[in-house]
């Protein structure tokens, strides 16, 4: 099994709408590309970080993530915060 966690510093002001945007739309596009990946997104109780947990179940399912895909989660998480 392969893992790869991301870690999040969240602005207090903002984590109610990170958290849908990461929910709402972050891991759907991510299921979408990324075939085989089951994701957890959990958020500390204070709101002050979030991590996300993808696992997949051999070597070779997870690439790289492209330019292009990496710009699309940054825009989405711009937009929230």
């Amino acid at each position: 099994m392969i893992a790869r966690q991301v870690s999040m510093v969240l602005k207090a002001s903002c984590t109610a709408q990170i958290t849908r945007t990461i929910k709402n739309e972050v891991i759907p596009l991510l299921r979408k590309t990324r075939k085989g990946s089951r994701t957890k997104h959990v958020r500390r109780p204070d709101g002050t970080e979030a991590i996300g947990i993808t696992l997949w179940d051999h070597k070779e399912t997870p690439q790289p993530i492209t330019a292009q895909l990496y710009l699309q989660v940054l825009e989405l998480l711009a937009e929230s915060s």
